[in-house]
Protein backbone atom coordinates (compact mmCIF):
# COMPACT_ATOMS: atom_id res chain seq x y z
CA UNK A 1 0.00 0.00 0.00
CA UNK A 2 1.21 3.61 -0.05
CA UNK A 3 1.99 5.77 3.04
CA UNK A 4 -0.54 6.08 5.27
CA UNK A 5 -1.35 9.08 6.77
CA UNK A 6 -2.56 8.15 10.73
CA UNK A 7 -1.93 9.17 14.22
CA UNK A 8 -1.05 6.55 16.39
CA UNK A 9 -1.69 7.41 20.50
CA UNK A 10 -0.49 4.98 23.78
CA UNK A 11 -2.59 4.69 26.32
CA UNK A 12 -2.28 2.63 29.81
CA UNK A 13 -4.95 -0.71 30.42
CA UNK A 14 -6.99 1.27 33.01
CA UNK A 15 -7.36 4.14 30.20
CA UNK A 16 -8.08 1.96 27.05
CA UNK A 17 -10.62 0.10 29.32
CA UNK A 18 -12.02 3.19 30.45
CA UNK A 19 -11.96 4.64 26.03
CA UNK A 20 -13.47 1.30 25.32
CA UNK A 21 -16.21 1.74 27.73
CA UNK A 22 -16.71 5.73 26.72
CA UNK A 23 -19.66 6.95 24.16
CA UNK A 24 -16.64 7.92 21.37
CA UNK A 25 -16.80 4.90 19.36
CA UNK A 26 -19.53 2.52 20.58
CA UNK A 27 -19.77 -1.19 19.70
CA UNK A 28 -16.77 -2.19 17.13
CA UNK A 29 -17.51 -3.02 13.64
CA UNK A 30 -14.59 -6.27 13.97
CA UNK A 31 -13.13 -7.77 16.47
CA UNK A 32 -9.90 -9.92 15.27
CA UNK A 33 -7.27 -11.86 17.14
CA UNK A 34 -3.86 -11.11 15.40
CA UNK A 35 -0.69 -13.49 16.43
CA UNK A 36 1.74 -12.71 14.58
CA UNK A 37 5.83 -13.73 14.79
CA UNK A 38 8.85 -11.07 13.33
CA UNK A 39 11.52 -12.56 11.80
CA UNK A 40 15.46 -10.97 11.04
CA UNK A 41 18.87 -12.11 10.47
CA UNK A 42 21.10 -13.32 13.76
CA UNK A 43 22.76 -9.76 13.08
CA UNK A 44 19.49 -8.10 12.65
CA UNK A 45 20.51 -6.24 9.86
CA UNK A 46 17.03 -5.20 7.83
CA UNK A 47 15.82 -3.84 11.28
CA UNK A 48 19.25 -1.92 11.73
CA UNK A 49 18.33 -0.54 8.06
CA UNK A 50 14.68 0.50 8.75
CA UNK A 51 12.87 -2.77 7.98
CA UNK A 52 10.53 -5.28 9.56
CA UNK A 53 9.49 -8.57 8.54
CA UNK A 54 6.15 -10.07 10.38
CA UNK A 55 4.09 -13.21 9.18
CA UNK A 56 0.07 -12.60 10.08
CA UNK A 57 -2.06 -15.51 11.25
CA UNK A 58 -5.67 -15.40 10.92
CA UNK A 59 -7.03 -19.21 11.28
CA UNK A 60 -5.49 -20.68 8.48
CA UNK A 61 -4.72 -17.25 6.75
CA UNK A 62 -1.17 -16.13 6.59
CA UNK A 63 -0.01 -12.50 5.56
CA UNK A 64 3.38 -11.62 5.46
CA UNK A 65 4.30 -8.42 5.35
CA UNK A 66 7.67 -6.10 5.10
CA UNK A 67 7.50 -2.36 6.47
CA UNK A 68 9.88 0.04 5.97
CA UNK A 69 10.74 2.92 8.44
CA UNK A 70 12.78 6.26 8.54
CA UNK A 71 14.98 6.92 5.27
CA UNK A 72 14.11 2.94 3.65
CA UNK A 73 10.37 4.64 3.82
CA UNK A 74 11.68 8.00 1.67
CA UNK A 75 13.94 5.65 -0.61
CA UNK A 76 10.99 3.64 -1.28
CA UNK A 77 8.21 5.96 -1.70
CA UNK A 78 5.93 3.40 0.47
CA UNK A 79 5.62 1.89 3.63
CA UNK A 80 4.40 -1.62 3.69
CA UNK A 81 4.26 -4.38 1.00
CA UNK A 82 1.58 -7.29 2.02
CA UNK A 83 1.73 -10.83 0.78
CA UNK A 84 -0.37 -14.07 1.44
CA UNK A 85 1.43 -17.09 1.77
CA UNK A 86 1.00 -20.73 2.31
CA UNK A 87 2.15 -21.74 6.20
CA UNK A 88 4.11 -19.58 8.59
CA UNK A 89 7.53 -19.30 6.64
CA UNK A 90 8.55 -15.78 5.52
CA UNK A 91 8.74 -16.15 1.66
CA UNK A 92 11.73 -13.63 0.35
CA UNK A 93 10.96 -13.05 -3.41
CA UNK A 94 10.61 -9.64 -5.41
CA UNK A 95 7.56 -9.12 -3.88
CA UNK A 96 9.06 -6.64 -1.27
CA UNK A 97 12.76 -5.23 -1.49
CA UNK A 98 14.20 -7.35 0.93
CA UNK A 99 16.12 -9.46 -1.52
CA UNK A 100 17.18 -6.17 -3.48
CA UNK A 101 18.44 -4.72 -0.35
CA UNK A 102 20.07 -7.48 1.33
CA UNK A 103 20.85 -10.39 -1.25
CA UNK A 104 19.50 -13.34 -2.18
CA UNK A 105 21.28 -14.97 0.53
CA UNK A 106 19.30 -13.68 3.10
CA UNK A 107 19.09 -15.89 6.09
CA UNK A 108 15.75 -14.75 8.94
CA UNK A 109 14.84 -16.44 11.58
CA UNK A 110 11.83 -16.29 13.97
CA UNK A 111 12.72 -13.64 16.83
CA UNK A 112 9.91 -12.27 18.69
CA UNK A 113 5.87 -12.56 18.96
CA UNK A 114 3.42 -10.10 19.22
CA UNK A 115 -0.26 -10.99 20.27
CA UNK A 116 -3.15 -8.82 19.78
CA UNK A 117 -7.14 -8.39 20.07
CA UNK A 118 -7.99 -5.55 17.37
CA UNK A 119 -10.98 -3.46 17.51
CA UNK A 120 -11.76 -1.39 14.23
CA UNK A 121 -14.03 1.19 13.58
CA UNK A 122 -15.05 3.56 11.21
CA UNK A 123 -16.20 7.21 12.38
CA UNK A 124 -16.94 9.73 10.15
CA UNK A 125 -15.40 13.23 11.64
CA UNK A 126 -16.85 16.57 10.39
CA UNK A 127 -16.91 15.20 6.98
CA UNK A 128 -13.72 12.95 7.00
CA UNK A 129 -13.47 9.65 7.42
CA UNK A 130 -11.09 8.07 9.93
CA UNK A 131 -10.34 4.41 11.10
CA UNK A 132 -9.89 3.67 14.42
CA UNK A 133 -8.11 0.71 15.53
CA UNK A 134 -7.51 -0.12 18.77
CA UNK A 135 -4.72 -3.13 19.84
CA UNK A 136 -4.49 -4.74 23.18
CA UNK A 137 -1.94 -7.27 23.79
CA UNK A 138 1.82 -7.58 24.36
CA UNK A 139 4.65 -8.43 23.05
CA UNK A 140 6.78 -11.13 24.22
CA UNK A 141 10.41 -12.45 23.98
CA UNK A 142 11.35 -15.43 26.26
CA UNK A 143 10.11 -14.94 29.62
CA UNK A 144 9.67 -11.08 28.84
CA UNK A 145 6.78 -9.40 27.81
CA UNK A 146 5.51 -5.63 27.10
CA UNK A 147 2.03 -4.32 27.00
CA UNK A 148 0.82 -3.21 23.65
CA UNK A 149 -1.93 -0.43 24.25
CA UNK A 150 -2.71 1.11 21.58
CA UNK A 151 -5.16 3.01 18.90
CA UNK A 152 -4.70 3.82 15.64
CA UNK A 153 -6.37 6.59 13.65
CA UNK A 154 -6.16 6.42 10.17
CA UNK A 155 -7.54 8.63 7.53
CA UNK A 156 -9.20 6.79 4.46
CA UNK A 157 -11.08 10.09 3.02
CA UNK A 158 -11.05 13.30 4.06
CA UNK A 159 -9.06 16.25 5.91
CA UNK A 160 -5.63 15.42 7.69
CA UNK A 161 -6.73 18.05 10.37
CA UNK A 162 -9.81 15.84 11.59
CA UNK A 163 -7.45 13.17 12.62
CA UNK A 164 -5.97 15.80 15.00
CA UNK A 165 -9.88 16.70 16.33
CA UNK A 166 -10.59 13.19 17.11
CA UNK A 167 -7.02 12.47 18.58
CA UNK A 168 -7.65 15.65 21.13
CA UNK A 169 -11.67 13.89 21.49
CA UNK A 170 -9.30 10.82 22.40
CA UNK A 171 -7.58 12.80 24.80
CA UNK A 172 -10.73 14.54 26.51
CA UNK A 173 -11.78 11.22 27.47
CA UNK A 174 -8.35 9.85 28.84
CA UNK A 175 -5.11 10.42 29.37
CA UNK A 176 -2.61 9.76 25.72
CA UNK A 177 0.32 9.75 24.11
CA UNK A 178 1.87 10.04 20.93
CA UNK A 179 2.66 6.48 20.26
CA UNK A 180 6.57 6.68 18.95
CA UNK A 181 7.62 2.96 19.02
CA UNK A 182 6.34 0.16 16.60
CA UNK A 183 5.98 -3.16 17.89
CA UNK A 184 8.38 -4.06 16.08
CA UNK A 185 10.73 -1.68 17.82
CA UNK A 186 9.18 -2.89 21.32
CA UNK A 187 9.97 -6.46 20.75
CA UNK A 188 13.39 -5.76 19.92
CA UNK A 189 14.05 -3.84 22.76
CA UNK A 190 12.76 -6.79 24.89
CA UNK A 191 15.03 -9.06 22.80
CA UNK A 192 17.71 -7.01 23.65
CA UNK A 193 16.90 -6.98 27.28
CA UNK A 194 16.82 -10.82 27.27
CA UNK A 195 20.35 -10.57 25.61
CA UNK A 196 21.96 -7.95 28.13
CA UNK A 197 20.25 -9.91 31.29
CA UNK A 198 21.87 -13.43 29.87
CA UNK A 199 25.25 -11.57 28.79
CA UNK A 200 25.67 -10.17 32.99
CA UNK A 201 25.09 -13.69 33.92
CA UNK A 202 27.21 -15.12 31.22
CA UNK A 203 24.77 -17.54 29.49
CA UNK A 204 23.23 -17.68 26.68
CA UNK A 205 19.12 -16.79 26.17
CA UNK A 206 17.59 -20.16 25.64
CA UNK A 207 16.29 -20.88 21.98
CA UNK A 208 12.58 -19.46 20.89
CA UNK A 209 10.17 -21.89 21.27
CA UNK A 210 8.12 -23.11 18.14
Amino acid sequence: MSSEIEIKLELSTEALESLLGSDLLGEPEKVLEQPSTYFDTVERRPFQEGFSLRIRRSGAACMQTVTATGPSKSLFGRSEWETPIDGEEPVLDHSSPLLSEFGSDLAVEPVFDVDVERRVWNVKENGSLIEVVVDQGEAMSGDRQSAIREVELELKDGDRKDLFILARKVDGIVPSRFGVRSKSEKGFALVDQQRSVFKAEGSSPPKRKT
